[in-house]
């Protein structure tokens, strides 16, 4: 087992607890940790401006010895602006959840047919 817990992915019960009462942590739920709003905005800002991912968990008292660099690899991975959609800011992008994103996707698909049907309709004319 790694220092803090980690072992596999999952946390024992000491880290989950650490973890709750880190101001940075809304939930721990099923092995997977919810970061406050603001703290992905400043792993967002630090992190632009050049800083080291682990400096900045750390630095929140959320280093690897307790989370593992695995789950920082992956909140960068899902938090970074760049791989957001273009047409929102980076500093709204972390505030889309999964189902907005899904809503979103559904839509454009919707669009897409539509267009393409009318597309077919001028065609007919």
């Amino acid at each position: 087992m790694k220092a803090g817990g980690v072992m596999g992915g999952e946390l024992d019960e000491r880290t989950v607890d650490l973890l709750l009462s880190n101001c940075a942590v809304l939930d721990v739920r099923n092995g997977r940790i919810h970061y406050a709003s603001w703290f992905r905005s400043e792993v967002i800002r630090r992190r632009m401006a050049g800083e080291g991912l682990v400096s900045i968990f750390r630095s929140q008292g959320l280093g690897p010895e307790l989370i593992g660099y695995k789950r920082i690899e992956r909140c960068w991975a899902r938090w970074n602006p760049a791989h957001a959609d273009p047409s929102v800011s980076p500093r709204h992008a972390s505030r889309r959840t999964d189902r907005q994103l899904a809503m979103i996707a559904d839509l454009r698909r919707r669009v897409d047919a539509l267009e393409a049907q009318a597309a077919l309709g001028r065609e007919a004319r």
